[in-house]
């Protein structure tokens, strides 16, 4: 499999290279007009909440479920009679996550044509992310998207394309990271100075912080484009929290202390990759005493 991988490589590259052409020129295949029955904004308050708890258990409960698996744990005798419920309910949010993600993205691209009464992406660019390899483009490129053009479209004085960019790359990056520790077998902790656990906190860390970011471009999708609704008439005021502005600030604040505080962690634990495990089995020796 690696040896084509590799002999295939230049070809997936340069596929990838199309596909990100495509994506970020206009859509010159289909008409600038809107279609009458796609001449309308629906509003993304709710989804994106639904969205950012799916990346949340995503993000925290498969390491978990990885790790345990990777150390043999009987779920069994652990969890007697509920093993099976566990995973159907990992294997539903896995398919609520994609789904939701397809739905979002394709829903505000839609809200921005809307706004800019012409076709200035097509939305059908959102199911790309049911093909696994062009995820690597098409993720990070329709979350900068969507997020600076809502925010564009909503206050143009303010927005700015290097933050949207910075915002949602870096979310991205995080996010892989994070995947990639938690993928990581047996193999690399006994050849390397990382034990399972020491994996683990910097799966956590990393898709941790990587999913606070995510979350945070998402609720501001939602919100610029309540805003501009707002602004049309399309809501009615009252539709927007007065102090909804403190709030997501103080939401945004304690985000940025949060994403800190674990890639932190994550640094403490490249640099000391046997501390994990230290302080989990001090902590076992002060809890049985």
């Amino acid at each position: 499999m690696e040896v084509i991988f590799v002999r295939y490589l230049p070809i997936i590259l340069v596929g990838l290279g199309i596909v990100a052409l495509l994506l970020t020129a206009r859509p010159f295949l289909i008409g600038k007009e809107i279609a009458i029955r796609h001449a309308n904004f629906k509003s993304l308050r709710h989804s994106s909440p639904i969205l950012n708890g799916l990346i949340a258990v995503s993000v925290v409960g498969k390491p978990v479920l990885e790790f345990f698996q990777r150390n043999d744990w009987d779920f069994d005798a652990l969890l007697f009679g509920l093993s099976v419920p566990i995973t159907l309910a990992a294997i539903a949010s896995v398919i609520a996550l994609v789904a939701s993600i397809v739905h979002f993205f394709f829903r505000a691209i839609r809200n921005i044509n809307f706004f800019s009464n012409a076709k200035v992406r097509s939305p059908y660019a959102a199911f790309f992310m049911l093909i696994p390899i062009t995820n690597i483009v098409v993720l990070p490129y329709l979350e900068y998207f969507t997020l600076y053009r809502s925010k564009h479209i909503a206050s143009p004085e303010t927005a700015s394309k290097w933050r949207s960019m910075a915002l949602a790359f870096s979310s991205y990056a995080l996010f892989l990271i994070g995947l990639a520790y938690g993928r990581l077998s047996e193999d690399a902790s006994q050849s390397t100075a990382y034990d399972p656990l020491s994996l683990l906190v910097l799966s956590l860390s990393t898709g941790g912080a990587g999913g606070i970011l995510t979350s945070w471009v998402i609720s501001d999708i939602a919100k610029a484009q309540d805003l501009c609704a707002c602004q049309r008439g399309l809501l009615p005021p009252g539709a927007l929290d007065p102090g909804a502005e403190w709030s997501g600030r103080r939401r945004k604040l304690w985000q940025s202390v949060a994403v800190a505080i674990l890639l932190t962690f994550a640094a403490i634990t490249v640099v000391f990759p046997q501390l994990p495990a230290e302080l989990a089995r001090a902590a076992l020796r002060a809890f049985y005493r």
